[in-house]
């Protein structure tokens, strides 16, 4: 099935490359320092650089990772972020040689798809490519794809080689594994995006030393749930922390155990949502406590595409010539995790659909009807930097 959503997402419409204007019906996309709504200034400008400078030297040394896309010129580099908090965070920290400032001209919001694929795939600039035939060289990469770097990794005791490819652009990574993946000669070969070795730039409500610890507690387990409306109330605290802050990433359901647990990002958002809460699940007969998270460790991508306002709510908008029935909508819902509650706010046009299980799950679902599957369009609900 993933081979489906990277054959969608390597046919989705990307955004225009660096800083072409765009211009719609009633004139351009901006005037002045006037933006329209998710418009935003997320490109550093890098000047000063070395004769024959070193890519990714100069990309360590600003710690830009992850980013977009990256333009390279003869005397500047242009990096794109995906946000415009990421981009000022990259300009104020660096205190190196190199010389840093925010592009003047703005850049499109990101896609609502995007950021489900970075949330779902783990998007990155680099693959890695395992269980390819040894007759595979650098340059059939650099045939077949647009790879910035390409390198071939072989070992005298297999009898097949690993590759690592680096791009420019987290599309044409994402284009350049759906190309790969059609191609007979790498029918056998494993595609993974990798994780890039620079240093990341985590949100900053995130702590690394802290957070990602092992014996870091960041779930909230909620005991002794009577009956169906205190799973209701429940789920009403969840949501309402949400809009506190981004970091709940999961709310899973035990219904034999009587049974709640949520998971966040960060120890201390467990802490304050079991200090806000603990008090009225006590008034109702539960128990909350703080577990510690037996994962090996976060994804950085689901944190970075929570940061950038990915959530368990979406809205779903349903033309008038919709293929499909409203079950078949709340069905197809189903196959990703469970629904909390399904709101019809306008009638027969738009939906909100809180997903109660796995963020990612939501991600999942996101890159499918973004493409326009089941004759509907999708968006991340309350995320102004996103478009639909």
């Amino acid at each position: 099935m993933q081979r489906l959503f990277l054959s969608a997402l390597s046919r989705y419409h990307r955004t225009p490359r660096f800083f072409l204007p765009r211009t719609i019906s009633t004139g351009p996309i901006y005037e002045g320092s006037i933006l329209l709504p998710g418009y935003s200034h997320r490109t550093v400008r890098i000047d000063n650089l070395p004769q024959d400078y070193d890519l990714n030297s100069v990309l360590n040394a600003i710690q830009a990772n992850p980013v977009e896309r990256i333009l390279t010129r003869h005397d500047h580099v242009l990096v794109q972020f995906f946000s415009n908090e990421m981009a000022q965070r990259c300009v104020r920290d660096y205190q190196g040689l190199l010389s840093l400032t925010i592009h003047p001209h703005p850049n499109p919001p990101l896609s609502c798809f995007l950021v489900a694929a970075l949330g779902y795939l783990s998007l990155s600039r680099v693959l890695e490519v395992d269980n390819i035939p040894l007759d595979i060289t650098e340059d059939t990469f650099k045939d077949q794809v647009r790879c910035y770097s390409a390198s071939v990794q072989r070992s005298e005791s297999e009898a097949r080689a690993r590759a690592r490819l680096e791009f420019l652009d987290i599309h044409d990574a994402i284009k350049a594994k759906a190309t790969l993946v059609r191609l007979e000669s790498f029918k056998d070969a494993k595609i993974i995006y990798k994780e890039h070795p620079a240093s990341y730039m985590f949100p900053s409500w995130f702590t690394p030393s802290v957070d990602d610890a092992p014996d870091a507690k960041r779930k909230v387990v909620i005991d002794n749930i009577p009956d169906g409306a205190a799973v209701v109330e429940c789920r009403r605290w969840t949501n309402a922390f949400d809009l506190i802050t981004p970091t709940t990433l999961s709310c899973a359901r035990f219904t034999r155990l009587k049974t709640l647990v949520v998971s966040f990002g960060t120890t201390e958002s467990a802490q304050n949502f079991l200090q806000r809460y603990k008090p009225r699940a006590k008034t109702r007969g539960m128990s909350m406590s703080l577990a510690q998270d037996r994962s090996r460790y976060i994804d950085r991508c689901i944190l970075t595409a929570r940061d950038l306002g990915a959530n368990r709510k979406v809205h779903i908008h349903i033309g008038q010539g919709h293929r499909r029935s409203d079950k078949d909508y709340i069905h197809m819902f189903h196959r990703y995790g469970g629904l909390s509650s399904v709101a019809d706010r306008f009638q027969y046009v738009q939906f909100m659909m809180p997903a109660a299980t796995e963020y990612m799950f939501i991600c999942h679902a996101e890159m499918v009807l973004q493409k326009g599957h089941f004759g509907s369009s999708i968006k991340v609900y309350r995320a102004p930097c996103v478009q639909s």
